[in-house]
């Protein structure tokens, strides 16, 4: 898991949790080829074992997150993505599921990389059907980032 996943998950609970929502959390997995070999030094490629064992170890990360986090009042349904970009991943689940919020965190890349690699918050941002809350990813570093959530009505046009 990422640095910012736990930040997200906290703010995506709060959210959830103040307004009687239920959870949908979407994670894109990308199985590594190198792992940190000898003394973390040299790189070292995963054995078939680790490879088709990852997916397993990632979600059971996710579960262990989400059950130190998440109160039992949150109904929360966990959905894995492998297949595509997470950009391409996460718009296509806002069209299945239609949520009324997507919660996502920034990288941390710096405009070089961001350039280069493309931000998948920037893309989802501008192409999501409904509002998108950003957690920076400047919060990951921050030891108690427990946010605070006061309910509000949503005005129906």
């Amino acid at each position: 898991l990422s640095l910012i996943t736990e930040a997200v998950l906290k703010h995506a609970i709060s959210i959830a949790r103040a307004h009687g929502a239920k959870l949908k959390v979407l994670s894109s997995l990308d199985v590594p080829k190198v792992a940190p070999g000898f003394d973390d030094l040299l790189p070292r490629y995963l054995s078939r074992t680790e490879l088709a064992e990852y997916p397993s170890k990632y979600r059971g990360a996710i579960d262990a997150l989400l059950e130190k986090l998440c109160p039992s009042s949150v109904e929360v349904e966990v959905e894995v993505m492998s297949d595509d970009a997470p950009p391409h991943a996460i718009l296509a689940a806002s069209e299945r599921y239609r949520p009324d919020l997507i919660v996502l965190g920034t990288s941390g890349h710096n405009a070089w990389q961001r350039f280069f690699l493309g931000s998948t918050a920037t893309r989802v941002v501008a192409d999501a059907h409904c509002p998108v809350f950003v957690v920076p990813h400047e919060l990951a570093k921050v030891k108690d980032s427990t946010p605070s959530v006061i309910p509000t009505p949503v005005l129906a046009p």
